[in-house]
């Protein structure tokens, strides 16, 4: 959308940036996202490795979609398939950001992180 809206060079400057910032969240995030899962027992890693390939799949599909839908070479038509992906793409994050709340509110997590504290705890001693 920034390319629309600006000239090309801060068009640039301002999606580059935009790309650092989004890794270095991404980055916390991915990894904030591991050490949960690593608390857990390990029956439970098949299925954040199954959120981890979907997260990927899911927002790969409605590109997919999107392009065939609308077509890449008229331009009016590829920018509102590419706006109609990022808002489906937002709402499918909305939703997983949804789960991941309710995810760790639920017994065995925090079971599971209440006993990784004591351990810590336990260790300090």
């Amino acid at each position: 959308m920034v390319v629309y809206l600006f000239s090309a060079d801060l068009a640039f400057n301002i999606a580059t940036g935009m790309m650092i910032a989004l890794g270095i969240c991404m980055a916390i995030l991915s990894s904030s996202i591991v050490g949960l899962a690593g608390i857990l027992p390990p029956k439970y890693m098949s299925a954040f490795m199954l959120g981890i390939s979907l997260n990927a799949a899911i927002p790969i599909g409605l590109r997919v979609f999107t392009l065939a839908s609308f077509g890449v070479l008229d331009r009016v038509k590829y920018f509102f398939g590419a706006m109609i992906f990022f808002g489906l793409n937002a709402a499918f994050l909305g939703v997983c950001a949804y789960g991941t709340v309710v995810v760790i509110r639920q017994n065995v997590i925090i079971f599971n992180l209440a006993m990784v504290i004591e351990d810590n705890g336990a260790e300090k001693e």
